[in-house]
């Protein structure tokens, strides 16, 4: 540890980004595994990020989560170990406190890098990957208070109407009632018509998308053997459908009625880890509490 503490004192983590700068995969897998290595010590986290994060998203996790037009990512064994030292160092990075979230959230790129790069591993049936595993886990910590973190003009957006205005909750739409087919068709619409995010998800906004649940669900159904990375999974969909916001309710009827999640969800309980198992039926419980049909949920 306190060799950690002489490179950071000693001014070494310009000189390692500098490093970066080099075309050389040998040299870049040694400097982002010493980075992984550095940010393992908490009290050194917040420094390291501020003094990274731009630079390790343009140099390493954008050009290497790039899958170009044939979707599927194409990574030669000495970048497949730079792109993981790289989101292992993002995973502890985003595991500090909420102002290194906040400022990952922010860096430019690394979100929609990670979206891109999970996309790419499941089309390619590569969800197994260790790569995989930590771009997941990196997801799910930002994904943590999340709806307390975000700006504020987004979470405004995310809110709606007022109850007052949100007559579709409570009361008949024109002379139909609230359980009619009419209401419950124009219900289900609003899951396809969101009018609160873009249509395509941009940055910090995939952590809130609707399209997000999809991602998460097929990483669930796609990683048979990983169990870390379906715990991450199931655990930032535990992050975003938790508390008494609306759109944690929205997003859990996204999962429960377009994503059809339930007996997805059901059949993973059947796993033997605790972590997994603790992540999975958080979500549940959410799901239960946001549930329209109560009844449904218990069957």
């Amino acid at each position: 540890m306190d060799n950690k503490v002489a490179l950071i004192d000693g001014g070494g983590i310009p000189q390692l980004i500098e490093a970066l700068k080099v075309n050389d995969d040998e040299l870049r897998k040694n400097v982002t595994g010493i980075l992984w290595n550095l940010s393992s010590k908490d009290n050194m986290k917040e420094k390291l990020a501020k003094e990274t994060l731009a630079e390790l998203t343009e140099r390493i996790l954008i050009p290497l989560s790039d899958s170009g037009d044939s979707e599927v990512i194409h990574q030669s064994p000495s970048e497949v170990d730079i792109f993981y030292n790289t989101t292992g160092c993002l995973r502890n990075l985003s595991s500090v406190n909420e102002k290194t979230r906040r400022q990952m959230r922010e860096t430019n790129g690394l979100v929609d890098a990670l979206v891109g790069y999970i996309q790419a591993s499941i089309q390619g049936g590569k969800v197994e990957e260790k790569g995989v595993e930590n771009a997941v886990c990196v997801l799910r910590n930002l994904s943590y208070q999340l709806y307390s973190e975000i700006p504020p003009s987004a979470m405004l957006r995310l809110e709606g109407p007022t109850r007052g205005q949100d007559t579709s909750r409570s009361e008949a739409i024109g002379c139909f009632t609230p359980q009619s087919r009419k209401v419950k068709n124009k219900r289900n619409q609003d899951l396809v018509t969101f009018t609160e995010v873009a249509r395509v998800p941009k940055g910090l906004e995939w952590l809130w998308h609707p399209q997000v649940v999809g991602l998460y669900n097929r990483v669930l159904q796609g990683c048979k053997f990983n169990f870390t990375t379906r715990e991450a999974a199931a655990g930032a969909l535990q992050n975003i459908t938790a508390g008494d916001k609306r759109w944690a309710g929205v997003l859990s009827r996204v999962a429960l009625e377009q994503e059809r999640m339930l007996p997805v969800m059901l059949d993973k309980l059947r796993t033997n880890n605790d972590l997994e198992l603790r992540s999975l039926t958080g979500f549940l419980r959410n799901l239960s509490r946001h549930a329209k049909d109560k009844n449904a949920m218990g069957q």
